[in-house]
């Protein structure tokens, strides 16, 4: 993970950006450390424990980065982690299909979709409501890990559960 490293020293609320495009990754950073922010990015999904020992106060995903399915598997691990479970999260995709597929799933998970390309203005709302504790609750304890990557979302189950890197 990369941390930000500006010039002055920021205080502000820190979000962790997890996005394959460098570009893209740089316009997240750019904008939100404009509004106060500080970031971390990376080009590749966390190892398991280094959320919780970032710990962000948001966390932007690109829905395919890793693949679907890793994706769901590092969202689960989040959500059940009692030190990460009220993270808030915003899963960015260019894939429209994913939006009308699977919101209700992200929304059960208490998961944001944001659609790429977004409205820079979209995103900053975003993430200052995630930030300032406007963001869905934790995980239920009794929650499933959700397939999004089948077509229809499905709950996993026994020996589908996505197995922790």
């Amino acid at each position: 993970m990369n941390p930000s490293t500006g010039g002055a020293p920021m205080s502000g609320p820190l979000v962790l950006v997890l996005d394959p495009s460098a570009p893209l990754r740089q316009l997240y950073r750019d904008l939100l450390e404009d509004e106060g922010y500080r970031v971390s990015d990376a080009a590749r999904l966390p190892d398991a424990g280094e959320v919780e020992r970032l710990r962000p106060d948001a966390l932007i995903v690109d829905h395919l980065l890793g693949g679907a399915a890793d994706v769901v598997a590092m969202l689960h691990r989040v959500r059940v982690d009692p030190a990460t479970s009220t993270i808030p999260v915003i899963v960015a995709t260019a894939a429209a299909h994913v939006a009308s597929v699977h919101d209700a799933s992200f929304k059960d998970l208490g998961v944001q979709l944001l659609l790429k390309p977004f409205d820079i203005d979209d995103l900053l709302a975003r993430v200052r409501g995630e930030t300032s504790g406007q963001h869905a609750p934790p995980w239920p304890e009794t929650a499933q890990p959700v397939d999004l990557s089948a077509g229809a979302a499905r709950p996993v189950t026994g020996a589908e559960t996505p197995p922790s890197p």
